[in-house]
């Protein structure tokens, strides 16, 4: 080992040796390189220099050039300075010129003046000719046409106007009753009506004639101008005609000899627009009448009508606008539009224009002297009568008789033609207010006159006056159909005296009607009344009986024990503030507005409740909503087979968490808000046969512990889901199986649904299962918190042929609280939110995302 250590050291030593001639031979080789490269660089740069020098004599003869160019240049300029010069004395020159012919132009302009004078004169000598040579001319066709005026009078003036009237009302409203001399009073008494001052007179017929059907025209002849017109009949009336009709139209008119109308069929919807100008009495014309209005009555001329008696009575429906109506001849309005319950249109007095430009009054009341009962019995009827002149009016006796809408100003009435004698018992009754009345009619206006209405226009006896109104008032109650308020309760004796009571207190009649009106038995004060059951009053001394139809097997009072251990009933509806009460003896019911029987609402601390559920109650609507107890002993063994209702059965039942899984939900259609703020409950109800039921909206929102398996649920009818798991933050089951065919309605469905969709790895359940057919609204389906992202890209097709809303489909604004997306961590520690690729879900989604970027 020490050897080879020897000669290890030996061999380091004699290297450096070896090395240096072989270095100094490597120095010399590149010293004589750089030296050759550079001789090199030495003849470029001599090159380079020549050529710089041959480019400046270049740019020396390029200087001389521009030198040549510029010298030019300035020779050019003065030439152009000269050429200025000369234009600059020809402008001078053409001032002058100017100046000249401005001067001109003054002198010219001046003599043009004075031809304007004298042109001036010459044309008012010329005007005051054409004034005198007019004045002439107008003299001379004035004289002119007063002559051919005094000429043609009878054949152009006097004939337009007999025409127009003969055109207007005889034509073709001749009637087979009157004779040729009837004919000719009835059209001078027209023409001397419109201020014709001249009578007509027959030509060639007998006076004492009637007219035949075949009757083309009559010839008269105007008395003191010596003119015979011919005047064309269109139509001869028969004496009397029968009504004609096809199906509900009436074609043919019916009418008397006496020139009455016949009554028309009730059915009656149109009619002719003329109404024959001889038929004068109206009276029942439209009796009894079902239509609410009928085409062409507002076209009707009335002029010529006397009697309008009756003539819309008994109209139920009826509420036609005849407000351009001519009542100028009318003198009985008796019972017009006596019960008349649909009436309501305006027929106060009024200029009326008609398109000819000619005008009249419309309904003009100031020959009527007959009132009596007109609007009685009008149940609506509440427009002004203001401006109606009554002041001929003799009977108006109940003239607004139970109109009970009727508020208006009548107190501008003159009723100065009624006579107020107390014996007068045809049309005025004893009352003691009687000295008002006469003053009313005698004197000046009062202000107000409505104080005196009850008993100026209602019937005469005390039984009338007071029995009969409370009598009408049950009658009344009676017809009621019923979906009206007052048939939904179930009334004891005494409830329903004190019910009528309310409907009369603010008749001025009765203003003490709650002490004066009396049961007359005590023992049945509190007693229900049952249908037709007979109720014996007293009113002031004064007893009567009438029997009322209640709906007795659609409602039942609620028997519960109270906080005395006394037994209670009532019939309220809606129990739920009396918190005090812990146990139902009896459930109650009533008929709701939906046509259904009504569970009454359960107080809010009842612990129990019967076993038994009532047969006759189908909805448990709202039933126990706001509850307070987590358990309600009894519900549990109800039979709900017949129950159609169970909106909001739990709603706002923070506490309540009972099994109901053994209810029978076969018949239900609504389910809505059922268990909306339910916050407890959390019971199975997969075995539910929920196959009719068509609302879901709201049931489980903000249900907060739900989160039962519904998978079983056959959803065959269901159409609305709106905000149905919103909020339901524990929910978490797969209902991809659910038939949502007839589904219209899903928005905010899973809203705040925070745990939805948490494992529910099937990602294509969800796209394949649902088919949303008709599927209008999905707006916020998954919006905010919740782990749903399964592949739904299936259902873009059903989104796009429904046009359905989407906004707000999914909304998420971090991977925290939405889904669908994730963080997108930069480089430099930057976040974004990153979607996830649009083939996940449908395109409208994505288009309602806002500045979405994934």
């Amino acid at each position: 080992m020490k050897l080879f250590k020897y000669l290890f050291l030996i061999g380091l030593i004699a290297q450096p040796t070896i090395l240096i001639p072989s270095i100094v031979n490597n120095t010399t080789n590149k010293s004589q390189y750089n030296l050759n490269k550079n001789k090199n660089l030495i003849e470029q740069i001599k090159d380079k220099i020549k050529t710089l020098k041959d480019q400046v004599e270049t740019l020396k003869t390029k200087i001389n050039e521009i030198k040549d160019i510029q010298e030019e240049i300035i020779e050019q300029k003065q030439k152009f300075e000269n050429n200025v010069k000369q234009l600059e004395n020809n402008v001078k020159q053409l001032e002058n010129k100017v100046k000249q012919l401005e001067a001109e132009v003054s002198s010219l302009t001046k003599k043009n003046q004075e031809l304007d004078e004298e042109r001036g004169q010459l044309n008012g000598r010329l005007w005051a000719l054409d004034v005198e040579v007019g004045q002439l001319r107008s003299s001379f066709e004035k004289q002119k046409n007063e002559i051919d005026l005094l000429k043609e009078e009878n054949k152009k003036i006097k004939q337009i106007i007999v025409d127009n009237i003969w055109n207007s009302e005889f034509k073709d409203d001749i009637w087979a009753k009157w004779t040729f001399k009837d004919i000719i009073d009835k059209l001078n008494k027209r023409l001397k009506e419109k201020g014709f001052s001249d009578q007509v007179e027959l030509k060639g017929v007998r006076p004492s004639d009637n007219p035949k059907p075949d009757t083309k025209h009559i010839d008269i002849v105007v008395k003191t101008k010596s003119i015979t017109l011919k005047l064309d009949i269109t139509k001869v009336w028969p004496e009397t005609q029968k009504a004609e009709y096809e199906n509900d139209e009436c074609i043919k008119i019916g009418y008397e000899a006496n020139g009455k109308i016949e009554s028309f069929k009730n059915t009656t919807n149109k009619v002719p627009e003329k109404l024959p100008r001889f038929i004068t009495s109206l009276h029942s014309a439209f009796k009894q009448v079902l239509s609410f209005s009928i085409i062409n009555l507002d076209k009707w001329d009335t002029s010529n009508v006397t009697d309008m008696g009756l003539m819309f009575a008994e109209t139920k429906n009826f509420n036609q606008d005849i407000s351009k109506w001519n009542t100028s001849n009318v003198t009985n309005m008796y019972s017009m539009f006596w019960d008349a319950w649909n009436f309501n249109q305006d027929i106060n007095t009024k200029e009326v224009e008609k398109q000819n430009g000619e005008k009249y009054t419309a309904w003009d009341v100031s020959k009527v002297e007959n009132m009596e009962w007109t609007f009685s019995g009008t149940r609506t009827f509440n427009k002004p009568l203001d401006k109606w002149d009554v002041s001929n009016v003799k009977k108006m006796k109940s003239i607004f008789n139970k109109a009970n809408s009727f508020d208006q100003n009548i107190s501008k009435w003159n009723l100065i033609s009624i006579d107020l004698n107390k014996n007068n018992n045809e049309n005025w009754e004893k009352w003691e207010n009687w000295e008002s009345l006469r003053n009313w009619a005698a004197s000046s206006p009062l202000i107000r006159n409505k104080k005196y209405w009850p008993k100026l226009f209602l019937s005469n006896s005390l039984l009338s006056r007071y029995i009969k109104p409370i009598l009408d008032e049950i009658d009344s109650f009676n017809r009621l159909t019923i979906e009206k308020h007052e048939k939904q309760i179930g009334f004891t004796h005494n409830s329903f005296l004190n019910h009528i009571a309310s409907k009369l207190q603010n008749n001025p009649l009765f203003t003490n009607i709650k002490d004066d009106l009396q049961l007359v038995d005590n023992d049945m004060k509190w007693k229900h009344i049952k249908n037709d059951d007979p109720i014996k009053w007293n009113y002031s001394g004064m007893e009567f009986e009438r029997k009322v139809k209640i709906r007795d097997h659609e409602y039942a009072n609620t028997v519960y024990i109270g906080d005395d251990d006394k037994i209670y009933d009532t019939h309220e509806k809606d129990l739920s503030n009396m918190s005090k009460i812990k146990k139902i003896v009896k459930i109650g019911y009533y008929f709701d507005e939906h046509f259904q029987i009504r569970i009454a609402s359960m107080p809010t601390h009842l612990t129990e409740v019967p076993n038994v559920l009532p047969v006759q109650i189908n909805s448990l609507a709202e039933a126990f909503t706001n509850h307070k107890t987590n358990v309600i002993n009894g519900i549990e063994r109800w039979n709900t087979s017949r129950i159609v209702n169970m909106r909001a059965v739990f709603q706002d039942a923070k506490l309540f968490d009972q099994d109901i899984s053994s209810w029978i939900t076969s018949n239900v259609q609504n389910m809505s808000k059922m268990f909306y703020k339910a916050k407890k409950f959390n019971k199975p109800l997969n075995g539910w046969h929920v196959h009719n039921v068509k609302y879901m909206d709201f049931m489980f929102d903000t249900a907060e512990e739900f989160n039962q398996p519904l998978s079983n649920w056959k959803t065959i009818s269901l159409t609305n889901t709106l905000s149905m798991f919103a909020r339901a933050k524990k929910f978490n089951q797969d209902i991809s199986e659910w038939n949502v065919e007839r589904l219209t309605n899903m928005s905010w469905m899973f809203h705040d649904a925070e745990q939805f969709g948490d494992g529910q790895y099937d990602k294509y359940n969800y796209n394949d299962g649902w088919k949303l057919r008709v599927i209008q609204e999905a707006e916020g389906f998954l919006a905010d918190k919740n782990k749903f992202r399964n592949y739904i890209k299936n259902w873009e097709t059903w989104f796009e042929n429904n046009n359905t809303k989407t906004w707000g489909f999914i909304n998420g604004k971090s991977p925290i609280i939405g889904n669908y997306c994730d963080w997108l961590i930069h480089d430099d520690g930057r976040r974004e939110i990153l979607w996830l690729r649009g083939h996940f879900l449908p395109k409208q989604v994505w288009n309602a995302v806002s500045k979405a970027w994934y």
